[in-house]
């Protein structure tokens, strides 16, 4: 992004005391791996400027009159698009960028911007519109010269893509008596039909095991992540470790559900990684891991990380510890989350996950490998199951931004004055 550009999200404060808000008189009417280019094809940015509209028309502008700009924002995407904020860029003879928000916050997150929910699949009802209106006075220029000026309406806006892709399990013996009968193929690696959030700029696919195979004590399988940009540009999102805007950076989290699964190995985290840089308030840290999903997530996922897996959770001292209910003497004296850690969020664990980095047209693919135990001394294992089925989820949190060009032209008239003499 250019470096103006990036003053598309500044702050509350910084927005409030920009003079030319009381100038402007705006009205607002409502590890990385195969980096590469994709193709951008079709409106995948979530949000939609349309109705671009110019009174007096652009190509007929005098100098020194009001300029109307007006436009229709739409969420076309299946997200609710929240801290929506409209700026028109270019207008250096009033000032430069003028923003549309005027003091308005958003219900959800008591951020400036509004909030404008996406289609109703249930209905069949498109996403919310929001008209907006800019006025400012034409430049002054030289009189009888005309000079066209290129200007941008741009929105930027926080944004979300959720994506889960089931694979169906199988114990050894059950696989093996379907691959004999001729019910069942071998494993192979294969595109995972994945449920992706439509028309957002950021998606994912997964790869890897079509199926997956049992068989006593313990199994690994690798699947790859591939996050991809097909929007027409790039996050800008707030890093939540320096509180600056970074381009390309994609929040959110990942996880896995199944009986038995976790991440083995997963965007620099593995269990023995946790274990030695968690924080010293260990019990704080594994709080606010449970806080965080059952806010996010109360209705996928489930409350306490593997707190049931070992039949509840225990205090020692200042540590919060999972520990297995039979036999009496507990045998795993160590975090639960740490020991079996099955969600991956870079709001908490940031610090130490790889992060995701998208430029405008790229894809970045990450390999977790997802362990599975069938171990009859943990309850919530595979056991003794035939079939049943894991899920690999992600949900995806970033701010984007979307542009519309549109050049005016401004004339001068010459002024005769009556000749004297």
């Amino acid at each position: 992004m250019a470096k103006s550009s990036n003053k598309s999200h500044v702050s509350a404060v910084q927005r409030l005391i920009l003079p030319i808000i009381a100038l402007a008189a705006i009205v607002l009417v409502s590890g990385c791996v195969n980096q590469q280019q994709v193709q951008i094809s079709g409106d995948v940015n979530g949000i939609l400027i349309k109705n671009v509209y110019v009174e007096p028309p652009a190509d007929q502008l005098l100098s020194g009159e009001t300029i109307i700009i007006s436009a229709d924002i739409e969420n076309v995407g299946s997200a609710t698009a929240h801290n929506v904020i409209v700026e028109l860029i270019g207008a250096s003879w009033f000032g430069g960028t003028l923003y549309n928000y005027n003091n308005v916050r958003d219900d959800y997150t008591g951020l400036p911007g509004t909030s404008l929910t996406p289609p109703d699949p249930r209905y069949n009802t498109p996403g919310q519109v929001k008209p907006i209106e800019f006025r400012l006075p034409a430049p002054m220029i030289p009189e009888g010269q005309k000079a066209s000026y290129d200007l941008i309406l741009r929105v930027d806006y926080q944004y979300e893509t959720s994506a889960v892709a089931q694979v169906k399990g199988y114990s050894r013996e059950r696989y093996n008596t379907l691959l004999q009968q001729g019910k069942l193929s071998a494993i192979t690696t294969a595109s995972i039909p994945t449920q992706v959030s439509k028309n957002v700029p950021v998606t994912i696919s997964i790869d890897g095991p079509d199926k997956i195979s049992v068989g006593p004590l313990y199994e690994e399988y690798t699947y790859r992540l591939t996050f991809n940009n097909v929007g027409s540009n790039v996050p800008i999102t707030i890093d939540p470790y320096t509180g600056r805007e970074k381009d390309g950076l994609i929040l959110g989290t990942v996880w896995v559900q199944g009986p038995g699964v976790f991440f083995r190995q997963c965007l620099g985290i593995a269990p023995e990684t946790l274990y030695s840089n968690a924080p010293n308030t260990l019990n704080q840290f594994l709080l606010s891991m449970q806080v965080q999903y059952k806010d996010k997530f109360s209705a996928w996922y489930q409350t306490t990380p593997w707190g049931d897996f070992f039949g509840g959770t225990v205090k020692i001292g200042n540590i919060l510890l999972g520990v297995q209910s039979t036999p009496v003497t507990p045998r795993l004296q160590v975090p639960t989350y740490v020991l079996f850690p099955n969600a991956l969020s870079w709001d908490v664990l940031g610090f130490l996950m790889d992060p995701i980095i998208l430029r405008k047209g790229q894809t970045v693919t990450k390999s977790c490998t997802i362990g599975i135990l069938n171990d009859p001394s943990y309850p919530n294992a595979w056991n003794d199951r035939s079939e049943d089925s894991i899920a690999i989820n992600a949900h995806l949190q970033y701010r984007y931004f979307v542009d519309s060009p549109l050049t005016i032209t401004v004339a001068a008239p010459i002024v005769r004055t009556p000749f004297a003499g």
